[in-house]
């Protein structure tokens, strides 16, 4: 099974064009918010699911569009791994990685059925909405003066963003 970082240099390599580079650099003076929990369902879940393109976005059942959402999650949420590590709080530190490497074992589960050419599991939809509820639970418990806390945050929101665009368009 691929690691997240495996994932994300594929797919940094595969969605360069895609990719905004400003949205790789740390926003400041950016107000902490901590997201909503993600949806569980959608119609559209039986054919595709929550993953992001492996060596070419091309390999992957679906549009541009829900190939650039896959993309945008696994990127979000490798820089909310970052951000995540920089916590000063131990505690929070370790609940949010917790939730990061259960959100990064259900996306794999999904490339893994793509890249096999079969319908992304819903069990990996599930593991991955689930591990970004627990990186929110864990940040909402952080100190909002820490910095990496309120970075995490906004890379949480565009993580679960871009999973709720994967879940509409793919």
């Amino acid at each position: 099974m691929p690691s997240l970082k495996s994932l994300l240099t594929l797919t940094l390599i595969a969605g360069a064009s895609l990719a905004n580079a400003s949205a790789l650099l740390p926003r400041r003076n950016t107000p902490a918010s901590v997201p909503q929990p993600l949806s569980t369902g959608s119609p559209s879940l039986s054919q595709n699911g929550t993953a992001a393109a492996g060596n070419s976005t091309a390999n992957f059942p679906g549009s541009a569009d829900c190939n650039a959402a896959r993309v945008a999650i696994v990127q979000a949420l490798s820089l909310t791994d970052i951000d995540v590590s920089q916590i000063q709080s131990k505690q929070v530190k370790k609940a949010a990685k917790a939730g990061v490497k259960e959100a990064a074992k259900g996306i794999n589960s999904i490339v893994d059925a793509l890249q096999k050419g079969e319908a992304a599991p819903a069990k990996g939809r599930q593991v991955t909405i689930d591990g970004l509820n627990k990186v929110q639970a864990a940040l909402e418990g952080g100190d909002v003066s820490d910095p990496a806390v309120v970075l995490a945050v906004e890379r949480l929101v565009e993580a679960g963003q871009a999973g709720d665009q994967v879940l509409a368009l793919c």
